[in-house]
């Protein structure tokens, strides 16, 4: 192998390392974003904020569309 040649391996292996490095963050990056989400969702289900009634009758269930 040609001095090149090497020189063009040895690119070639750093830029897969970096590609790798920038995957890894990118996958922390969401993982803490799914995180934060569901901290939010927890919350809410423990303030009982899913647990609301449904509106009164005749306020937004049944839409009338005819024309």
């Amino acid at each position: 192998m040609d001095a090149a040649g090497i020189a063009a391996y040895l690119v070639g292996a750093q830029q897969q390392n970096t590609r790798m490095q920038v995957a890894t963050a990118v996958i922390k990056q969401q993982q803490s974003q799914d995180q934060a989400l569901l901290n939010i969702l927890d919350g809410a289900l423990a303030s009982g904020a899913a647990a609301q009634a449904a509106p009164p009758p005749g306020t937004g269930l049944s839409v009338d569309i005819t024309v």
